[in-house]
């Protein structure tokens, strides 16, 4: 995404965010990660935190997984889309100077006269 963002892909709505929910929703249009139960990292992180903890039930890790793996997967699948729209914009890096032709090679010098 950052290719696309590097290259010049913008929105007035974007104002510098990371946030990939934000950039999907301004650059497609799509709030469809509006519903996903994992809104940030920080919340990723008090998920993993709980899920991890010693005394938790195997059915609260079960639903913990799948509420991350549909972050993933969400994720994923918005990044692909944003790709596919934004393809076409081509990164601007300023291209090599052209090497400079050869000239034609020189014969070696004439060996001096032996005394």
């Amino acid at each position: 995404m950052m290719k696309l963002l590097d290259a010049g892909v913008f929105h007035p709505q974007l104002r510098g965010h990371s946030d990939i929910r934000a950039s999907v929703r301004a650059l497609l249009g799509d709030r469809s990660g509006d519903d996903l139960a994992v809104q940030d990292e920080d919340q990723l992180r008090e998920l993993l935190d709980k899920a991890g903890a010693p005394r938790i039930r195997s059915t609260t890790k079960e639903k913990i997984a799948a509420e991350i793996r549909a972050a993933v997967e969400w994720q994923s699948q918005q990044l692909v889309k944003l790709f596919r729209k934004f393809a076409e914009v081509e990164e601007q890096r300023p291209r090599p100077a052209a090497p400079a032709a050869r000239s034609a090679a020189k014969s070696l010098p004439k060996p001096l006269p032996n005394n």
